[in-house]
């Protein structure tokens, strides 16, 4: 960080105080989705030789951590008393942190992200408007979303859901139902 403020200190006073701060909070979100597109990169090139280390979870408490760390008044979460699951800890985190950060970039504003997880089975709706119902999603590498006629992220996120979910023994499945909501299910086969 400090070089970052020591290189643009010196340009400082070619912006007010106002535009600085845009320009700023601009070049650290470029600069977080690069290092988010580099992580991505390396887990998919250790996907082969990644074996899951699995141990029992509590999913509904990382769920609510996971929304407390993002911002609870975007969620609304419904549960019962479910069962542990058995998942590789870290793969888990990625599949969370992913997918609530999908569901964040891709839904529609002021529009809740609903996320239900009863008996053995996660599931996360959105509201969006980029994709018609029916829309047919690949779990291909390197697939993007166009979005404002550019593409900010490099297709891997969902394709390491899906193969951490096989590698876990669990099912991913999603579709763009007649609301055009996007539906996600995760089934915990395994629980």
């Amino acid at each position: 960080r400090s070089t970052l403020i020591l290189t643009l200190f010196p340009y400082t006073t070619l912006f007010r105080s106002s535009e600085l701060s845009i320009h700023l909070h601009h070049a650290m979100s470029i600069a977080q989705r690069m290092k988010d597109s580099y992580h991505k990169l390396f887990l998919f090139k250790q996907l082969g030789q990644t074996t899951p280390n699995p141990s029992t979870l509590s999913l509904g408490e990382l769920i609510l951590d996971k929304i407390n760390e993002l911002g609870p008044e975007k969620f609304l979460f419904r549960s019962r008393i479910a069962p542990n699951i058995f998942f590789d800890k870290e793969m888990l985190d990625f599949l969370l942190n992913e997918l609530l950060d999908n569901a964040l970039s891709f839904s529609t504003p002021k529009s809740e992200i609903e996320i239900e997880y009863f008996g053995s089975e996660l599931m996360i709706k959105n509201k969006q408007t980029i994709h018609p119902p029916g829309h047919h999603v690949d779990f291909t590498p390197f697939s993007r979303v166009e979005r404002d006629g550019s593409f900010e992220r490099l297709g891997l996120g969902l394709f390491l859901v899906d193969s951490y979910c096989q590698k876990n023994d669990a099912k991913l499945s999603l579709q763009f139902n007649e609301q055009g909501e996007f539906v996600l299910k995760i089934n915990f086969v395994n629980s």
